[in-house]
């Protein structure tokens, strides 16, 4: 049993331990105790199709589980047996234009289902998903978990009396509807549209139904790549009387060459590992000891991308000597875990592997600690160069000519510019003096090889200098640099913002428990340790107060922050990595400008029923796009009087700043939130204050048009 696992993958678990719950009810739901361990193989495998007793009872099979290895070809072949004499094939292939050398079973045991495929008329997977809610989990078809389940309780399959329906079919008058279904099927996304909506999960009828009876005409989408509203908008004037955009783009747009989202962006092509002839001709890596640069790749799923990457770094010759460094953060695909082990044992790249999952940060920590004094380039896991690439970086970084030849460039300068903003144990200590930043790295617990502070500032201070000018977004990122380079010409320019409007988010609910939303990724410096603190006293002291993070944690503090009571939403849609960046920007930015990722944001606020939103940074942000949303919801705001934030609130009547001697004081914290007024009287109700450039070449930069 892997406790971590079972919790992740089965959510409805809660607060039970892991062990009970699979021991009194999580079997009978083929559930799996862990990833490779599958109940439902070792019911088949053991039991077989006809047991002589109800498997329910005679339990003795349930010690098979996870004895002996089983690919998922081998499970299909297992669940297709189990499916065959109740499958209708003929349906099947016209329902779904399968050809007859496909294997009609076997593509709705692997991936049909989860196109929303029925494997006979009489049976209704998404109500089957709808009533049975751990199914989906479990990753096994609706109709081989229907009979799985009939097979656990003794039910003879072959028998007369066994009846494998399940669901109403559809009445008469939905015959069009489901006609509709059927002929936007090949282009619907139904896991998309599902996660995308999450209202939708429930609907019986499948979110293709959803989409046509109720979703098109509220301008939901119906796959990452098609915008109901760009389109409505751009080809109006060619459809029919009562005629949605997308069936219009199905039935005759798609063939015409119409584009089905801005730009009609597409996607990318598939990416597929490297052949492995491909990497035999690939040079043996430099020791680090002899090399100028050390390349590092952190790892932590997406094995197509990763090895491409990886790939076309070490296959582009470059002169600067440099060598590969992979850091295996504790991957969850076995595949790319082993083939990384296996390329790095041919001496093609150096590889450190996490026992525990630590997160990009910590990695790239780790991978800094083995660097021996040379300088690093950084590089994502999907990341893939080309030529001189590393050459050039090195021209720029480290130019051999005069450093004024560099100075018609600009820089945008923020607490990136040699300017250490926090200590060891997480705290803000201001702009520390030299001596005092060396004193901290000494005692540093993890050891990890850090530039001389004295050495950083000298650098950056010399960049900085020979740019034409400096922008900051913010007068108080511009006054903390100056503390530095008293004698640098810093220009205030803050950033655009596409969308001021304000969008009530408030529910009126007097007397009820009084709920704070924070939103974002929240880490150590967005205030994820102060966060646990504040909810771990509001549950001691038994406070009317909860915590909400609308968003996501660092995987190193969800643990605490679940135990203290903290919930939260989980990733935004345009954080899934199954979607590509150019299907993301898609969706993210309507014809109107609008981004995507902003509505959705303001939507879990409401869905959470927030009264105020915390900021509870512990760093001097240099503008924080997460309190433009926060402004934008019109409820209160609460931050810190530390930087960019505080500098912004103090404009705004709904604003409130917080000493940051509260940052040790989560009593005396949640003590001021209560005392917050969070009435109607305090809320926002006109568009946020922003700068707006005419010509951004002119306004901005300064420059000649």
């Amino acid at each position: 049993m892997e406790a971590d696992w079972y919790r992740a993958t089965y959510p409805d678990v809660g607060g039970r331990e892991p062990f009970l719950h699979f021991a009194e009810a999580g079997w009978r739901e083929l559930r799996d105790p862990g990833p490779g361990r599958s109940t439902l193989a070792a019911l088949l495998r053991v039991c077989g199709l006809r047991p002589a007793r109800a498997p329910v009872e005679d339990t003795g099979w349930l010690g098979a589980i996870g004895q002996g290895s089983l690919d998922r070809p081998a499970l299909l072949d297992l669940q297709a047996r189990l499916v065959a004499g109740h499958f209708d094939h003929g349906f099947y292939r016209a329902r779904y234009g399968l050809s007859e050398a496909e294997d009609a079973v076997r593509d709705y045991c692997d991936t049909g289902w989860k196109k929303g495929r029925n494997p006979r008329p009489d049976f209704n997977g998404w109500a089957y998903r709808a009533h049975h809610p751990s199914a989906e989990a479990t990753g096994i078809a609706p109709f081989v978990h229907h009979l799985a389940r009939a097979l656990l309780r003794g039910d003879d399959l072959a028998g007369e009396a066994f009846d494998p329906r399940y669901g109403a079919p559809p009445a008469e008058e939905d015959a069009e509807l489901f006609e509709q279904a059927r002929l936007i099927e090949p282009l619907f996304d139904a896991p998309w549209y599902v996660k995308r909506y999450p209202d939708t999960r429930g609907f019986e009828n499948g979110p293709a139904i959803h989409f046509l009876s109720h979703g098109q005409e509220e301008d939901r989408d119906p796959s990452k790549s098609f915008s109901t509203r760009f389109y409505r908008r751009a080809y109006g004037h060619l459809l029919g009387p009562g005629e949605s955009p997308f069936l219009h783009y199905v039935r005759t747009g798609r063939a015409a060459g119409l584009m089905g989202c801005p730009e009609d962006l597409g996607t990318y092509p598939p990416m597929e590992a490297p052949a492995s002839h491909d990497w035999d001709s690939l040079p043996r890596a430099l020791p680090i000891e002899q090399a100028r640069v050390v390349v590092i790749v952190p790892v932590y799923k997406g094995r197509g991308e990763t090895l491409r990457a990886i790939h076309a770094c070490l296959s582009a010759p470059q002169a600067t000597p440099f060598t590969l460094l992979a850091v295996n953060d504790r991957s969850p695909d076995p595949e790319l875990a082993a083939e990384l082990a296996a390329l790095a044992g041919r001496g093609l790249f150096h590889l450190v592997e996490n026992e525990h999952n630590l997160g990009f940060v910590r990695s790239v920590n780790r991978a800094l600690g083995l660097r021996q004094g040379r300088a690093v380039v950084l590089l994502n896991s999907d990341a893939q160069v080309f030529g001189d690439w590393l050459d050039r970086l090195v021209a720029h970084a480290e130019p051999q000519t005069d450093p004024q030849a560099g100075s018609g460039g600009e820089a945008g300068a923020g607490m990136g510019a040699g300017l250490p903003v926090g200590s060891v144990d997480g705290r803000y200590c201001g702009l520390a003096p030299v001596a005092e930043c060396r004193s901290c790295l000494a005692v540093d617990a993890d050891g990890f090889e850090e530039p001389d502070p004295g050495e950083r500032r000298a650098a950056f201070g010399a960049f900085l200098a020979g740019a034409a000018r400096v922008f900051a977004p913010s007068c108080d990122t511009a006054g903390r640099i100056r503390t530095v380079y008293p004698n640098l010409a810093v220009t205030v320019r803050p950033h655009v913002e596409p969308e001021r409007s304000v969008r009530s988010t408030a529910l009126q609910r007097p007397g009820r428990v009084r709920r704070v939303a924070v939103l974002g990724a929240i880490s150590l410096p967005e205030g994820g340790l102060l966060l646990q603190a504040l909810a771990s006293d509001a549950r001691e002291r038994d406070l009317p107060l909860t915590f909400s993070i609308v968003g996501h944690s660092d995987p190193v503090l969800t643990g605490g922050l679940a135990r203290a009571g903290v919930t939260e939403t989980g990733r935004y849609s345009t954080d899934d990595p199954t979607l590509d960046r150019v299907a993301r920007a898609a969706l993210q930015i309507a014809e109107t400008g609008r981004h995507w990722e902003d509505d959705e944001v303001l939507d879990l606020v409401t869905q959470v029923s927030a009264d105020l939103v915390l900021l509870p940074s512990i760093w001097p942000e240099t503008y924080a796009y997460a309190l433009t949303l926060a402004l934008r919801t019109g409820l209160p705001v609460a931050a810190f009087d530390l930087g960019a934030p505080a500098e912004r609130l103090r404009a705004y009547p709904n604003g409130h700043l917080l000493p940051g001697a509260l940052a040790t004081d989560p009593a005396a914290f949640n003590d001021r939130l209560l005392a917050i007024d969070v009435s109607a009287a305090d809320r926002l109700s006109v568009p946020i204050r922003a700068a707006t450039y005419g010509d951004l070449r002119r306004d901005y930069y300064g420059l000649a048009v």
